[in-house]
């Protein structure tokens, strides 16, 4: 299970960030992690804002991921949309700060079990 890291739009909305994200799962590929990142060249993440998807290969080749959800996470939900999501059986898999329309916000990716 090699690791690759690619580059989503920070200007996408989170729909089109999910929808990015499957477009690559789709390959026979998997999330491990989705966090916020910022121009390498300008070193600032308000020219350009983008994210960061890491993923992992699935093995055996052919093996699709099981369903992905992203969800926005305010400090005073997270306790709740994370316990509601496991108790309905989801994993958490990754909650980092993400650009959602060119903002910086609380995303949290679940994995169907």
């Amino acid at each position: 299970m090699t690791p690759f890291d690619t580059i989503i739009d920070g200007t996408y909305t989170l729909a089109e960030t999910s929808s990015a994200i499957r477009f690559k799962e789709a390959g026979g590929f998997q999330l491990t992690s989705l966090s916020a990142g910022m121009n390498r060249i300008t070193a600032q993440a308000a020219d350009s804002p983008m994210n960061y998807a890491s993923f992992s290969f699935l093995e055996p080749p052919g093996t699709q991921p099981k369903k992905l959800e992203l969800a926005e996470v305010k400090d005073s939900d997270a306790g709740k949309i994370i316990g509601d999501r496991i108790t309905a059986g989801w994993k958490l898999i990754s909650m980092n700060p993400v650009f959602v329309k060119g903002k910086e916000k609380m995303v949290a990716a679940f994995r169907k079990v």
